[in-house]
């Protein structure tokens, strides 16, 4: 392989991972995500077990 077969190969890996660094930026600064103040929707607790402690011997 020549040398500069070599050359053109690393150049594509290092410019493939170049714009792929750079559209992970870009896309970070233009969607900006936050948490909402309040809930949209509540989740109901569950009601809580007993320890086995205090069950009954059967």
């Amino acid at each position: 392989m020549d040398s500069i077969e070599l050359n053109k190969i690393m150049a594509a890996f290092v410019i493939a991972g170049a714009v792929f660094a750079l559209a992970a930026v870009l896309g970070r600064t233009l969607v900006r995500s936050h948490a909402p103040e309040k809930p949209a929707f509540t989740i109901p607790a569950a009601r809580p077990k007993p320890p086995i402690a205090a069950l009954p011997a059967q």
